[in-house]
């Protein structure tokens, strides 16, 4: 056999081809590896050549995403907050202390804007336990990048299933268990591995936060503060006009994420019929989040105690409930009433509702012992009627049950 028959033997996976008369050979594999980094070589390349062809304008790009703040509906997505702890106000009192700042709806909407620039994600590194990742948003302009990396810890935390038969509390099904722990309330919960879709997700709001905070050092801070006060103050006369249909807009947003009235009633602390300006903004940046799977609605609950004990929670949420059996400020009591009803405590309303999970009652049945414990929703029965409905509630079957 020829030398030159013998070079076109070949493994797999090998490309051989003639070459003036000589045979090459290479791996298919880095044929392949050279083709990407020939497309990426020429995708940048593309990318600086456009930018320096069309320079972006600072003033064109700033009136344009004023134009953009001045749509009511876009307005109110521009604003983020979240509670980060207490402080004193003037009077010495403690109150909330509220974040706020540009949302990641602002700053895409700014980001396509200001032109000539990418933002990118991309995975790092990955092992069974964790997935680093990054966002690069990239200026061909100035040949400036800012990078922020993220990491995602692929377990999450599950609390067990009561087993009726048994009477003992069992694993999640289907999930792969790493471990357990006992958290703030004293419950033991079960560490497992993520599913693909809770991984997806929190990769989604792992990469949102981290293009949040590139774009916010990245983008002209005197243009993006200025558009975020247009924002502001266009929501507020929208509301100022119609305070009504702007509460009602908001109730129907966090519908849609599955977050009913009551929730929110529980978040505020009182009914949302003495909702105020400043409430409505804070909700507003919550829903922000919440429809970029920022954070979870679990999270927004705890972020209201800014202390993380359960004794201190407890104490936040009966004080919560109390005043939601508070009549509005002005509003006539009847003549007769009491001048506060004392209802149940949070004890009682979840070893009420567990009682009603555990029956299979339907929602026309727990209505009628809610009403018969002489309120409209199961947190608000008066205490003195609690034992009396909860006897009730034991004797009642659902409809269709075998006597």
């Amino acid at each position: 056999m020829s030398e030159q028959d013998q070079a076109l033997v070949r493994s797999p996976g090998q490309v051989a081809y003639n070459e003036m008369g000589e045979v090459v050979t290479t791996s298919a594999i880095d044929v392949a590896a050279a083709s990407q980094v020939a497309y990426a070589q020429q995708t940048v390349q593309a990318r600086y050549v456009m930018a320096l062809k069309r320079p972006r304008n600072e003033g064109l790009f700033r009136s344009k995403l004023m134009l953009e703040v001045d749509n009511p509906d876009f307005a109110s997505i521009c604003e983020y907050s979240r509670p980060v702890g207490k402080e004193k106000n003037a009077q010495g009192k403690w109150v909330e202390k509220i974040a706020k700042g540009p949302s990641i709806h602002l700053l895409r909407t700014a980001l396509r804007l200001f032109g000539n620039n990418t933002a990118e994600p991309m995975i790092i590194t990955e092992t069974p336990d964790f997935r680093i990742g990054s966002v690069t948003i990239s200026d061909y302009e100035n040949n400036f990048h800012v990078v922020r990396t993220f990491t995602i810890e692929k377990r999450i935390e599950k609390r067990g299933f009561q087993n009726r038969q048994t009477g003992t509390v069992d694993p999640p099904p289907g999930r792969e268990i790493l471990g357990t722990r006992v958290n703030t309330d004293g419950e033991e919960v079960y560490i497992c591995r993520m599913t693909l879709d809770e991984l997806r997700k929190e990769e989604l709001r792992q990469t949102a936060l981290a293009k949040r905070a590139a774009a916010e050092e990245f983008l002209p801070r005197h243009i993006i503060r200025a558009a975020l006060q247009r924002a502001v103050q266009v929501t507020e006369d929208q509301d100022a006009k119609d305070p009504l249909a702007a509460k009602n807009k908001l109730i129907d947003a966090f519908a849609s994420l599955k977050i009913l009235s009551t929730e929110l009633e529980h978040y505020l602390g009182h009914s949302l019929d003495r909702l105020t300006s400043d409430e409505l903004s804070v909700l507003r940046g919550v829903w922000s989040r919440l429809s970029n799977e920022e954070v979870t609605w679990e999270e927004c609950l705890a972020e209201r105690n800014p202390t993380g004990s359960t004794e201190d929670a407890e104490k936040v949420r009966a004080a919560k409930l109390a005043a939601l059996s508070q009549p509005v400020q002005g509003e006539k009591q009847p003549a007769g009433a009491p001048a506060q009803i004392a209802i149940i405590s949070p004890a009682q309303a979840q070893e009420f509702a567990e009682v009603c999970t555990s029956l299979g009652l339907d929602d026309e049945t727990v209505a009628r012992l809610v009403k018969a414990g002489g309120a409209e929703r199961y947190d608000h029965m008066q205490a003195q009627l609690f034992d009396t409905v909860l006897k009730m509630a034991k004797a009642s079957k659902p409809k269709g049950a075998k006597k």
